[in-house]
């Protein structure tokens, strides 16, 4: 990876990202810490399979620090709301849309910063990813999608997507321990 920013650099950044999410949310936070980060040029923003973030450094590191938190607590929703194993046949930008206009308002009701370019509707205001989706336009009619942040889940020759699943829905049960025993209100 060539980039104007050194491992270290990249690392201390994100670090302190880290740092900033514990005292935002137990449950998110402890399913943050399961998921694998890989810093890569090979895609634009930042995006998530289910078990790894891959965030270009290049867009992280032009975020302003509030905004780099609320870009990393965007990608563990889509997790903990495990969008990439709900997607099924559905339109995979569309859902991935459904799903940002759900985190964004989450993101914001908890007092984190949206970007101006990233989708927010207060609309769409306590319904389910399902529901926006049900409720979008068809796709040529969609809003234009800022980051396009939601990746299919890992393919492992090893486990099939049963075993992911399995795997996804452990992490999110750890969080619901940790959040319990913290006394965190449990949840999103």
């Amino acid at each position: 990876m060539t980039t104007k920013y050194t491992e270290k650099e990249l690392h201390k950044a994100f670090n302190r990202t880290k740092i900033q999410a514990i005292s935002n949310n137990v449950f998110i936070t402890t399913i943050g810490f399961h998921l694998k980060i890989k810093f890569t040029l090979s895609i634009a923003t930042a995006c998530t399979d289910g078990k790894c973030i891959k965030i270009n450094p290049h867009f992280f590191m032009g975020l302003s620090e509030p905004v780099r938190l609320s870009l990393y607590l965007h990608e563990i929703y889509h997790v903990a709301l495990m969008h990439s194993l709900r997607l099924g046949t559905r339109d995979h930008n569309k859902y991935n849309i459904a799903g940002d206009y759900v985190i964004n308002l989450i993101l914001k009701n908890n007092h984190n910063p949206i970007p101006s370019d990233w989708l927010y509707d207060e609309k769409y205001e306590g319904m389910s990813t399902d529901q926006v989706y049900n409720q979008l336009p068809d796709t040529a009619h969609l809003p234009e999608l800022p980051i396009e942040d939601l990746e299919d889940p890992p393919e492992d020759e090893d486990k099939d997507i049963n075993e992911i699943q399995v795997e996804i829905e452990n992490v999110i049960l750890k969080a619901v321990a940790a959040s319990k025993m913290s006394n965190d209100a449990v949840g999103i």
